[in-house]
């Protein structure tokens, strides 16, 4: 059996079992996996309005699990949804994944260009920058005392 790839083709259901017969999640997941668009169970209470505060939260430099409380649901919650959305590739979960990643993205890229601009007005910060960005250059190295 294939191995599922982590972006599946939307709305193409992958097989959640390895090739060596076990499951890269737990059997319950793969139960929900293999249920996904065949209708029965629970509706699921995933809407875009809730996704867009949601996504608007992350935008802000927030972690999902704070995003999730924020908007009402639990983090485990909002970790199934884009569990859903990278292994079953169906909609709108998988969607929903990818907007949650560009989110961040966004706010990585805010956050570098801030800490750059703060780069040329004190050393300090652009040093500390540079250590973390490029360690094997510029990280501070201990010596051993004889």
């Amino acid at each position: 059996m294939p191995i599922p790839s982590s972006r599946p083709e939307a709305g193409r259901l992958q097989d959640p079992t390895l090739a060596n017969g076990r499951l890269p999640v737990s059997p319950s997941t793969a139960r929900r996996l293999r249920a996904l668009g065949k209708g029965g169970g629970r509706p699921s209470t995933f809407t875009w309005e809730w996704a867009e505060r949601f996504l608007a939260i992350v935008r802000a430099g927030n972690f999902r699990s704070t995003a999730a409380r924020r908007t009402g649901k639990s983090p485990r919650l909002a970790r199934h949804w884009l569990a859903m959305g990278r292994l079953s590739g169906q909609e709108p979960y998988a969607t929903f994944v990818t907007r949650v990643e560009l989110a961040e993205a966004e706010f990585e890229a805010l956050a570098v260009r801030v800490v750059t601009q703060a780069a040329r007005l004190d050393a300090r910060i652009a040093l500390r920058y540079l250590a973390l960005r490029h360690p094997s250059r510029y990280a501070e190295r201990t010596h051993a005392s004889a």
